[in-house]
């Protein structure tokens, strides 16, 4: 069964305008070029993007462990800390 709306002439106007905005919305092959100072732009940015997550990272996890391991080996090292008074007092 035909419809009689797409035989009308509006239906034949708003068709062919619905196609013809279809057809420039898409993109064609001139539009997807992408040249090679943006393609360096791009990759550059993402290594520094990726880069600056990973710094990120690093300061968020190892300073705070860096900082317990270097707090540990003082309290380790220092005869005046009160368990290593405390140890010694006992041998004697």
């Amino acid at each position: 069964m035909i419809n009689k709306h797409v035989l009308s002439r509006n239906g034949v106007v708003h068709t062919a305008l619905l196609s013809g905005l279809l057809h420039l919305c898409t993109p064609s092959v001139g539009h997807a070029y992408i040249g090679p100072g943006l393609s360096l732009f791009t990759g550059t940015l993402l290594l520094l993007f990726v880069g600056s997550l990973l710094l990120a990272v690093y300061a968020l996890v190892w300073f705070p462990i860096r900082s317990r391991l270097k707090k540990k080996s003082t309290d380790d090292e220092n005869p005046s800390h009160p368990s290593h008074q405390q140890s010694q007092s006992g041998d004697d």
